[in-house]
């Protein structure tokens, strides 16, 4: 079995625009120590946070200080992009692409002659606060007005997925953002009750879910992939039994059940949308109250160590927010949970030398 190469690149200095594709990019790899990078959220009714990592890199010849005028990188300005690849079995797998936000050099008194740099890194929606969201907008579906912001932002086309569908947005949005962040949240809200918008780890922006993995990750042996560790819960944390969406210039709607604000008191969650009709805000708030309205065994995380086998190396690099798979438990005493789970947050953590990596999904999943 072999382990993946990893790849890390420095692109060239950024031309005026907060997002325009490096004229070229330069091999950095054999000065990096270690990698960690997380996406995503923790639940799915989360906002999508802002992708960000670190990446510690050697230094002692002054490369990566920002500082030093004679480095072969220099200037070396924050918002320069770097991408992460790593290529196992001969498919490249994207694992991070995103911008240094900073720049910092560390030594130690005891260690004279050795430096490392640590470079943190956040992925485009970081960027996306520092543009206002201004102009008019045509009625139009969730996933075409993300599109239309990745145009109005200069996000390049050849970095896009996925952006179509989701329920219509508004014809009057795009006042009611006062930064680009805001109004990419408000399509994201309106366009369905789940979906989500995030930056791949190839630096792709993409919108709704992802694709069924068909596989399974158990304690069982066999054809059930290997996981290091879950932690199953089933909590009063996720009961919403009256959800109210409000969409602007329309009614509030509200979806609630009986029952079980009868056993659990009244759990709320609100929800402001820029939907065209009562009818599609309705749709969304009895979305969610179909899904939180009782408690249910979940499993908020998975941990995954790869190294046993090819086939866990291509999941862990593979699978993406949205994607799906199916979890299975066997706990002391007897018995088997079964569980299908959506991915809605990822993380790597590894050294160079790949001597360690962990990967951890955060899930969102009931028992089946």
């Amino acid at each position: 079995m072999a382990h993946p190469t990893i790849t890390v690149e420095l692109g060239s200095n950024p031309t005026i625009g907060l997002f325009p594709e490096p004229a070229s990019w330069t091999d950095i790899s054999e000065y990096v120590q270690s990698l960690s990078f997380s996406r995503g959220r923790s639940q799915m009714l989360d906002n999508i946070q802002a992708g960000s990592g670190q990446i510690v890199l050697k230094n002692s010849d002054r490369r990566f200080d920002p500082s030093y005028s004679s480095g072969p990188y220099y200037p070396l300005r924050v918002h320069r992009q770097i991408k992460v690849t790593a290529t196992h079995n001969a498919v490249t797998y994207g694992v991070f692409r995103g911008f240094v936000s900073s720049w910092t050099p560390g030594w130690q008194v005891e260690w004279p002659s050795y430096s490392e740099t640590t470079a943190q890194i956040v992925d485009g929606m970081a960027l996306f606060a520092l543009r206002s969201a201004a102009g008019s907008a045509v009625q139009e579906a969730a996933g075409l007005r993300l599109d239309r912001y990745m145009s109005a932002l200069s996000w390049p086309a050849g970095l896009r997925s996925g952006l179509s569908g989701g329920l219509s947005v508004a014809a009057t949005e795009d006042s009611k953002g006062a930064t680009m962040a805001q109004a990419i949240e408000n399509a994201v809200q309106t366009g369905d009750a789940f979906n989500a918008f995030w930056i791949d780890g190839s630096g792709n922006a993409r919108y709704a879910g992802g694709s069924a993995s068909g596989v399974t990750f158990g304690d069982g042996g066999g054809s059930e992939l290997t996981y290091t560790a879950i932690d199953p819960e089933y909590s009063s944390d996720l009961i919403y039994n009256t959800v109210t969406v409000t969409p602007s210039g329309l009614t509030e709607q509200v979806a609630n059940d009986s029952t079980s604000r009868l056993r659990y008191g009244d759990r709320e969650y609100t929800r402001s949308t820029f939907n065209i009709s009562n009818a599609n805000a309705l749709t969304i708030a009895q979305a969610i109250r179909d899904r939180y309205k009782e408690p249910k065994l979940r499993t908020p995380e998975i941990e995954v160590k790869p190294f046993e086998s090819d086939t866990l190396w291509e999941q862990v690099l593979d699978r993406d927010l949205g994607d799906t798979f199916t979890l299975v438990r066997r706990p002391p005493g007897g018995g088997t949970l079964t569980q299908t789970v959506t991915i809605v947050g990822v993380s790597h953590d590894c050294e160079a030398s790949l001597n360690t990596w962990v990967t951890k999904w955060r899930l969102e999943g009931t028992t089946v």
